[in-house]
């Protein structure tokens, strides 16, 4: 269990990391994906988000810290969605043939 102390520093660290990923330019759009296979665009998507996991270390204890887009979906014709923004979200398109239809966006 953790103690408050290292609970807060924890949450200074992970804000930290957040902004420091935030404040560095990555890629929004992929429309070169378009007519590439669903599985091709999302490892592309990943390679390209910066997914990156690294441990952090506080007293004796790991934490797993992740960066870069941590949700992917892919979507089959006539896949229903939400209209919500995710700034964390890829939403990848596909036809029958598994195709990309239209360019992954980012939200």
């Amino acid at each position: 269990m953790l103690s408050f102390n290292r609970l807060r520093l924890f949450c200074f660290l992970f804000l930290l990391i957040y902004l420091i990923q935030m404040s560095i330019t990555t890629k929004t759009c992929w429309p070169e994906l378009v007519g590439k296979t669903a599985d091709e665009a999302v490892q592309v998507i990943k390679e390209e988000s910066g997914g990156k996991k690294f441990f952090l270390k506080i007293s004796f204890e790991f934490y797993l810290i992740e960066l870069g887009l941590s949700k992917v979906h892919v979507c089959g014709p006539g896949s229903r969605t939400t209209r919500d923004i995710d700034d964390e979200r890829v939403r990848v398109y596909v036809d029958e043939d598994n195709k990309v239809t239209t360019q992954p966006i980012v939200g």
